[in-house]
């Protein structure tokens, strides 16, 4: 198995091609269904079927490597988010709990962003069952801190000690929870998609399958 290049995959990311590419591929699959189908498909965010062959032969004759690796990693980030959503998905069938975790002053000064992520791995590992979690960052002040749903009736949150813990029962009839879970999940979409590196901002159970 061949070694992926990281340094090359971000320096493809970071050109733009990868936006111009999935563009093209639903310029291209919209016409193939329509033609195939007869019917009228959402073109919004898309090329004419002219640009989108242009842009096909300029890039396959000036950089086909780049268009190859863009059309790699767009794949590769569908795949890996619509893992996520049938994981979140399968999660939610069962009693879950919406969990914010924090850190004291402290935690954040005398620890690195690789331990933090350790010690909520750690703690939600606590528990023997399904999690996801993701890091995130306060919108006033930039505060990093954590949110994750944890399929559980009840944990125990004292052995929560790097900071604060809040943890809300997630239930999908009430309108405030649902919301504020879709908007996590929306962000644990984009987080899958900018992930860049070999390490994922993600955070899975490991120890049981989502049931």
């Amino acid at each position: 198995m061949s070694k992926i290049n990281y340094e090359y995959k971000a320096k493809v990311l970071e050109s733009g091609i990868c936006e111009i590419e999935k563009r093209i591929s639903k310029t291209l699959y919209n016409e193939y269904v329509s033609k195939l189908y007869g019917i009228n498909i959402d073109n919004s965010n898309t090329y004419s079927i002219e640009m989108a062959n242009q842009l096909v032969q300029y890039y396959m004759e000036n950089c086909p490597n780049e268009l190859i690796e863009a059309k790699k990693i767009n794949h590769a980030t569908y795949e890996r988010v619509k893992r996520l959503k049938n994981r979140m998905s399968k999660l939610l069938e069962k009693p879950c709990l919406f969990l914010t975790l924090t850190f004291t002053n402290e935690s954040l000064s005398n620890t690195s962003a690789k331990t933090r992520r350790r010690y909520v791995t750690r703690y939600l590992g606590n528990f023997n069952t399904a999690f996801v979690g993701n890091k995130d960052f306060g919108k006033k002040n930039g505060r990093e801190h954590y949110h994750a749903v944890i399929q559980a009736d009840k944990i125990d949150y004292s052995l929560w000690t790097y900071g604060a813990i809040k943890g809300e029962r997630v239930r999908l009839d009430k309108n405030s929870t649902k919301e504020r879970l879709s908007k996590y999940i929306a962000k644990l979409t984009n987080h899958a998609i900018k992930e860049t590196t070999k390490r994922s901002v993600l955070i899975y159970s490991r120890t049981k399958k989502v049931a």
